[in-house]
């Protein structure tokens, strides 16, 4: 009925019922629902036409102010680090008593120095080397081809950069001086694709909607 209405738009309820081979009092019932829910609208003449496109331009607006409002702070979970002196047979017993897919590693100054992956880990494994032996930084992907996000950054933004980089996780960082003057990144958090698919889920559920306005 919706495809009906959408090709012939504006259209009458009784090109309609002759499109679907039904009579106008079947179908007044189902039209009025559409009506109701916002996916046709009637006009002069009881003419329906389409507003699905409309209703989905509206929710697209309203989840992008949404997720334009919240901040990466609001979601980040705790980041799993290790010290960059460790080897990548520690790595691997650290992801997997933490359970995590990735590790934020950083020198005795707490500087992110690079990030390691389960991919990351499995290819140094499968290779061949002494994993026990080998240092971390062998393995990770190091600064600054990290891609990072502040807490104050929009979810949004935080999303995007993972869509166009590709990426499961990012860091979230915030800038600090070592005693040098030397300006490095902290971890202080991290957000995933599952962090953002649960905010996308709690929305929907509206359990998320009071607390960021903003």
């Amino acid at each position: 009925m919706v495809g009906v209405v959408r090709k012939n738009s504006p259209v009458r309820a009784e090109c309609i019922a002759k499109e679907l081979k039904l009579t106008p009092t079947t179908l007044n019932p189902d039209l009025k629902i559409l009506t109701i829910q916002g996916i046709l609208a009637v006009g002069p003449s009881e003419n329906y036409s389409y507003n699905g496109s409309k209703k989905d331009s509206n929710l697209s607006n309203v989840l992008s102010s949404v997720l334009n409002k919240i901040r990466v702070k609001d979601i980040k979970s705790l980041p799993i680090v290790i010290n960059d002196t460790g080897t990548i047979y520690d790595a691997a017993v650290l992801m997997f008593t933490e359970d995590v897919g990735t590790l934020f590693i950083v020198n005795d100054g707490g500087a992110l120095q690079g990030v390691v992956s389960r991919k990351d880990l499995l290819k140094a494994a499968l290779s061949g080397i002494n994993t026990q032996e080998t240092p971390l930084n062998m393995a990770m992907t190091r600064m600054p081809n990290i891609i990072t996000v502040s807490g104050d950054e929009t979810v949004f933004m935080a999303a995007k950069k993972i869509v166009d980089y590709e990426v499961d996780v990012l860091p979230v960082v915030r800038n600090f001086y070592t005693k040098s003057g030397e300006e490095r990144l902290k971890v202080v958090g991290k957000i995933t694709k599952t962090s953002l698919a649960k905010l996308i889920v709690d929305l929907g559920e509206g359990k998320r909607q009071r607390g960021f306005e903003r």
